[in-house]
């Protein structure tokens, strides 16, 4: 089984012509640099220029990048993210079936377009690792903004310095 660690952050600049970028690190299981990368939303596109947005795009473009990465058949990755709505929203998606409650939790956050995006694009990305005959295992984490984690910073700078932010 291949094991990776990757970090995720997105920024929003509303003043810079309402830009968007969202930026991840990729880190193998003992730490070491994989791979990095960001993508610009075409500020065209309505709808698409948010935090939340840039935050899951982030999720979205790592896992791609990964896919790529490895041709082993079980891919484990944990999501470090400062956003705290995506932890939350990946326990409900697993206790969706298991929970009424969480059930109907789970259908009022995807009346919102931006997780409505997020779920479609994930259950994409995990289609398309399954025509690749992989499988893959996603576990989404919590880490705290600003405090010391040094790939959290560096993500965060990242996607900061790439919209002009300091």
């Amino acid at each position: 089984m291949a094991k990776y660690i990757l970090y995720t952050d997105g920024s929003f600049h509303h003043e810079n012509h309402k830009k968007t970028v969202s930026a991840y690190i990729v880190l193998d299981e003992d730490g070491n640099l994989v791979c990095k990368g960001r993508s610009f939303v075409n500020p065209q596109k309505i709808g698409m220029q948010s935090s939340t947005m840039a935050e899951l795009r982030a999720v979205i473009i790592g896992l791609k990048a990964i896919r790529k990465l490895d041709n082993d058949h079980l891919i484990s990755v944990n999501v470090l993210t400062d956003y705290q709505g995506l932890p939350v929203f990946h326990k409900y998606l697993r206790r969706y079936k298991k929970n009424r409650h969480v059930k109907e939790i789970f259908k009022q956050r995807l009346k919102q377009a931006v997780w409505r995006w997020y779920y479609s694009n994930l259950m994409h990305t995990m289609k398309c690792y399954e025509s690749m005959q992989k499988e893959l295992q996603v576990t989404v984490s919590w880490v705290k903004a600003h405090s010391g984690n040094a790939w959290n910073n560096e993500v965060d700078q990242l996607a900061k310095r790439s919209i002009g932010k300091r």
